[in-house]
C-alpha cells in the first residue's frame, strides 16, 4: 500500500510510519511537510491509495488553493467516510484530532 503522510511536524510523520509499518505489508510511505510538497511528490510518483494529512484549511479554501485534495475529498466523501465515527465528530471530517495530551498520574 502507497501512504502519503502531510503534516508539518517531522516527528508526528515518523511516528504515524513506526506505528503503520508492523500492520500493513508491503507498505510504502511516503512523506510531505506541507500541501504543496505532497502534490509535487504526488506529480512525480502517481496516486497514493492513502492520504493521511493534518489541514486546518476549510473546504472552500481546500476548493479555492488545491482542487487535487478537494477532489480527493469528494472521493472520500462518495464512499462514506465522513459519516464514520470518528470523522463525523470532528468540526471539518478530514481533520486530525486536536487535544491535548493526558495527564500522567503515575
Amino acid at each position: 500500500m502507497r501512504v502519503l503522510l502531510i503534516d508539518d511536524h517531522a516527528l508526528f510523520r515518523e511516528g504515524v510510519a513506526l506505528l503503520l509499518r508492523p500492520l500493513v505489508e508491503p507498505l510504502e510511505i511516503w512523506e510531505a511537510g506541507s500541501c504543496e510538497e505532497a502534490f509535487t511528490q504526488i506529480e512525480r510518483r502517481g496516486l497514493p491509495e492513502l492520504v493521511l494529512l493534518d489541514c486546518n484549511l476549510t473546504p472552500e479554501e481546500i476548493r479555492r488553493q488545491h482542487p487535487t485534495l478537494a477532489d480527493y475529498l469528494r472521493q472520500g466523501e462518495k464512499k462514506g467516510i465522513h459519516r464514520r465515527y470518528l470523522p463525523s465528530h470532528r468540526p471539518l471530517w478530514y481533520r486530525q484530532e486536536q487535544r491535548p495530551p493526558a495527564v500522567d498520574l503515575h
